[in-house]
């Protein structure tokens, strides 16, 4: 089965849209799960919560 893709109007981004896009100058998580506590690698605090790949959901 071949999709069939409407392209009308899409461009390619230049490098400088691309980089900042990429997130290649920040951190993707700023968390860590410990047990039950969640870590700020940017603070270097814990507490108890859940960290959601980005950052700590407190509790």
């Amino acid at each position: 089965m071949k999709n069939i893709i409407n392209v009308n109007g899409v461009k390619k981004l230049n490098k400088a849209v691309q980089k900042s896009i990429n997130g290649s100058k920040s951190r993707i998580s700023d968390c860590y799960q410990k047990g039950e506590l969640c870590c700020r690698i940017s603070l270097n605090i814990c507490g108890i919560g859940e960290c959601n790949g980005r950052f700590c959901m407190w509790g």
